[in-house]
């Protein structure tokens, strides 16, 4: 009974508390990384510990981990860059008269502004 008391109590409470403190500093791409990678350490922790045996079926599962977990940082890293506007092409001007009205009057408005 003691240990179904612990469990709930440190196991769930303080895991909860600690997991919403790391959401409050760190974005959320890092921490849902964070947290697909649990399966990786209990793998890798039960082959060192235990010495349970790393069959092929649990090798696949962690390289697939492994692989979303890469490619979803690549993935931020690349859209990072895009807003950043390093990558960006710059528009060409359309001519004055293929503009809209919407835009003729904005762009009238910006002239009036600059003299």
């Amino acid at each position: 009974m003691l240990l179904f008391l612990y469990s709930g109590f440190i196991g769930t409470a303080l895991a909860y508390w600690a997991m919403s403190m790391v959401n409050k500093s760190l974005p959320a791409l890092t921490t849902s990384l964070g947290t697909t990678a649990t399966p990786i350490i209990g793998i890798v922790s039960a082959a060192l510990l235990l010495g349970e045996p790393v069959d092929l079926s649990l090798a696949l599962a962690a390289a697939l981990i492994v692989g979303g977990i890469a490619l979803s940082t690549l993935a931020g890293r690349a859209v990072a860059r895009m807003r950043s506007g390093c990558c960006q092409r710059p528009h060409p001007q359309r001519p004055a008269q293929a503009r809209t009205g919407a835009e003729q009057d904005a762009g009238n408005r910006d002239e009036g502004r600059q003299r």
